[in-house]
């Protein structure tokens, strides 16, 4: 109580205009005189505006009415503030209370701006602070908040106060980027918007003065050359004219981006220019589907020069009498078959199955019927095999699919009638006695009998029957370790050890199956630590060893792994698997070889563990490569002044000029590494390359316990590569790799590489060097890919090993990919 006696004498020192401390603790630091002066001064009666009723423990002798402001429970002080009126009482306690709560309330009733200035920059509870900035209407003291609060949130929130734009403007050149996106949200002069969305180097600025930009051709143009898609897409967003959608539309690469921009015009006659201008046949299709207007259709489909055009407006129309009229007499096929593929006339459709028909319209026509005695009658009795399998394929008649089963000539008839029936018996039959594998594999993929598929899965003198039993069978493990271990073809072993679940047997094929697609599958069935372990370390295959590493959760087994294998891929897959960049660093310093200590050294971020190593390793390759991860110019400067060593003086030159550029990418170079080899320039000649990076970025800073200090930010970049190859026009590989997605809640290290005030993390994109030798491979002859075994490039001679049936061609995926 003898504080609270203090602190009242406090209050009656301000009501005579004494000098007064204000800070919180400053009943702890009045001198002995002051206090003898309160001791004095507080028998008399406080001012009238300081008074209230009589509480129990008042602590002033002689007081009529208690002082509950000055009460030690905080929440008893909450609720004395609703009473006072006082700015002076209420000033004292905002800028003195301990309690952050009683400060924040006290605040609020708060209109002296000096004060409330004063608040804003010096308390130390981020809520009063804010509080005391919504209170502020002078603009001069709000720009001094802006520029001076200690919070980020507080210094954004006078930004989005102020009103003159001068003061706006000046915050367009504030060096956090969260404040210049703040003016940017304020700002309305529109040149300092354009420089603010042409220049700014943060693309979260960029966006936000974007979405206030009035010009709208410099919006198209923003929306085709930002860099960052967030920006462009914001661009797009302030695009209202169909004429600038439809300029971005023909200009744009990205296939999202346009589908975006098209869902914006309407106008068929600009539509229709959309389509007759691009040389994309997805982004032409699009732009007619969107067309409605049944005459302008029906112009097209009739009239349209460009078949395509055509064929596109055929599809999209109802116009029934146009579409039978085409069906019937079109000269142009494409335009023919649209029409057909529309028409659900029977009788017309019946007439059009007819053999004197082309067969292109004739099987179009059989895809349309309903009429079963016609589709049977087809496929019995027609000619040609592609009409009747066309024919079997919507025949709904179980009967007349059992008949076409047995009777049929054609393999590949009797195969698709079998892979429609749900007869036992019958599947049975063709399983066990068909000559053709097809129609077998077929029968076996519907056979639900346990006896019939074992007999097939032991017995059919076909692999790819086999394999398809195995597929079927249900618990049967005697059956499949038999397979595994004793079948001739590897795709039936790797079947049947997909169905394993015996660790020793599944190491024992691991280490003798002499097949990699075998070993791959029971690697992935292989679930015991040490076993996985023991893979991962000693296995003679690099492709099984990295696949094990994947499956490693012991750190120090990681470690050793990273440091001895002979492979890098292997290597790298152990590294990214490390979690600790100190251990990293170790295999740097450690390693067995110097390509291995190298290697390692791409794996770290934090910028003293490359310094430490750019210092101190007696590796040159160590040295060069640690300073490559170095991002400070400043401390890179440094280094050049103060070493003696020429080859660190000449890496810290490098580094330098590729931080003002791009450097070239090793995967780039390790690409047409791969397409100059001799066993692909002999098939492909040359071919070009298409190769492009770009980084996706996410803010992230990981919330700590209440009470903590306030965690380093950050922002993870994940890194995107693609990758295109062609032989002129035609596209023979095409892929995006995408660096791995952030986790929500990520911790940066406070000594970790930093950009802008944001700590910051790459999360680099592995590009699949047997993905693309696979495409490369899949078409050539297996004389061809014999050639290629042999070849210096590990990857090509590993792909080219695995056989042909892993190797597919790459499908090329609608986006951008140069």
């Amino acid at each position: 109580m003898g504080v609270v006696c203090v602190l009242s004498a406090r209050l009656r020192l301000m009501g005579t205009g004494l000098p007064v401390e204000t800070s919180r603790h400053a009943a702890h630091r009045f001198s002995p005189v002051l206090l003898l002066l309160a001791a004095l001064l507080i028998r008399t009666p406080f001012p009238a505006s300081a008074q209230a009723p009589a509480a129990e423990g008042d602590c002033r002798p002689g007081l009529a009415a208690p002082f509950p402001l000055f009460n030690p429970d905080a929440q008893a002080r909450l609720k004395a503030l609703d009473a006072s009126l006082d700015q002076s009482v209420l000033a004292a306690i905002a800028r003195g209370d301990a309690d952050a709560a009683v400060r924040l309330k006290a605040t609020s009733l708060l209109h002296e701006q000096a004060v409330l200035e004063q608040i804003a920059l010096e308390d130390t509870s981020e809520p009063t602070q804010l509080q005391a900035h919504a209170g502020l209407e002078d603009e001069e003291r709000l720009v001094r908040v802006a520029h001076s609060a200690a919070s980020e949130s507080v210094r954004r929130a006078a930004v989005l106060s102020l009103s003159s734009e001068e003061w706006i403007e000046s915050f367009l050149r504030d060096p956090n980027w969260v404040i210049r996106s703040a003016a940017a949200s304020r700002a309305s002069d529109q040149a300092a918007l354009i420089g603010a969305a042409l220049y700014d180097p943060d693309p979260y600025v960029r966006e936000e003065a974007v979405s206030h930009l009035a010009d709208r051709d410099l919006l198209c143009t923003i929306a085709l050359r930002d860099p960052s898609r967030m920006v462009r897409f914001a661009a797009l967003k302030g695009l209202d004219s169909q004429a600038l959608f439809s300029k971005f539309i023909l200009a744009e690469d990205e296939s999202d981006l346009r589908e975006a921009a098209l869902t914006q015009v309407a106008d068929p006659q600009i539509l229709l220019a959309i389509a007759r201008k691009t040389p994309d046949p997805t982004l032409r299709a699009a732009a007619m589907a969107r067309i409605s207007d049944r005459e302008v259709l029906r112009q097209l489909a009739l009239g349209d020069p460009d078949p395509a055009i055509r064929t596109l407006a055929v599809q999209g129309s109802g116009d029934r009498a146009l579409l039978e009229d085409l069906a019937l007499d079109e000269p142009v096929l494409a335009v023919r078959l649209a029409a057909v593929g529309k028409v659900s006339d029977q009788a017309l459709l019946a007439a059009l199955t007819q053999e004197d028909q082309p067969i292109e319209v004739r099987l179009a026509a059989v895809g349309r019927l309903t009429d079963q005695a016609l589709l049977a009658q087809l496929a019995k009795e027609d000619r040609s095999e592609d009409v009747r399998w066309a024919a079997v394929n919507v025949l709904a008649s179980s009967e007349t699919l059992a008949l076409v089963a047995r009777d049929e000539t054609a393999p590949r008839v009797r195969a698709r009638a079998v892979s429609r029936i749900s007869d036992q018996g019958v599947l049975r039959h063709a399983a066990a006695s068909d000559p053709s594998p097809l129609v077998r594999k077929e029968a076996v993929a519907r056979l639900d009998d346990p006896s019939a598929l074992a007999a097939v899965a032991a017995g059919d003198e076909a692999g790819a029957v086999r394999e398809a039993a195995v597929g079927a069978l249900g618990n049967a493990p005697d059956v499949f370790r038999r397979l595994a271990l004793g079948d001739p073809d590897p795709l039936v072993r790797a079947g049947a050890v997909a169905r394993l679940n015996d660790q020793v047997l599944l190491n024992r094929i691991l280490r003798q199956d002499l097949d990699p697609r075998v070993r791959a599958v029971a690697l992935k069935r292989l679930t015991d630590p040490v076993l996985v372990a023991a893979a991962a370390s000693t296995n003679s295959d690099w492709t099984i060893r990295r696949m094990a590493v994947s499956k490693v959760l012991d750190q120090a087994s990681l470690v050793k792994i990273a440091s001895d294998d002979p492979d890098e891929d292997v290597r790298a897959e152990a590294l990214a698997r490390i979690g600790d960049e100190n251990a990293i660093a170790q295999v740097a310093a450690r390693a067995a070889s110097g390509a291995a200590r190298a290697q390692a050294v791409e794996f770290l971020t934090l910028q003293p563990l490359l310094l430490n190593l750019v210092l101190k390793s007696d590796d040159g390759a160590v040295r060069l490569a640690a300073l490559n991860g170095l991002t400070e110019t400043k401390l890179l400067q440094e280094i050049a002044r103060d070493s003696k060593e020429p080859d660190v003086r000449g890496g810290v030159i490098l580094r330098l000029i590729r931080l003002d550029g791009q450097p070239a990418d090793p995967r780039n170079v390790e690409i047409r590494a791969i397409l100059l080899d001799p066993a692909v320039m002999a098939q492909y000649g040359e071919l070009s390359v298409g190769f492009r990076v770009w980084t996706d970025e996410k803010r992230y800073v990981m919330e700590g316990p209440p009470g903590s200090p306030a965690p380093p930010k950050g922002k993870v970049l994940i890194e995107n590569v693609s990758v295109a190859v062609r032989k002129g026009d035609q596209i023979l590989f095409r892929q995006t790799y995408r660096g791995n997605r952030p986790r929500k809640l990520e911790p940066f290290a406070p000594e970790s590489a930093s950009a802008g005030g944001y700590h910051v993390r790459l999360n680099r994109a592995t590009v699949d060097y047997l993905d693309l030798c696979g495409a490369l491979l899949a078409p050539l002859s297996p004389a061809q890919r014999r050639d290629a075994s042999g070849s210096a490039n590990k990857y090509l001679r590993t792909a080219a090993s695995q056989g042909p049936e892993t190797l597919r061609p790459q499908a090329a995926p609608d986006g951008d990919d140069d």
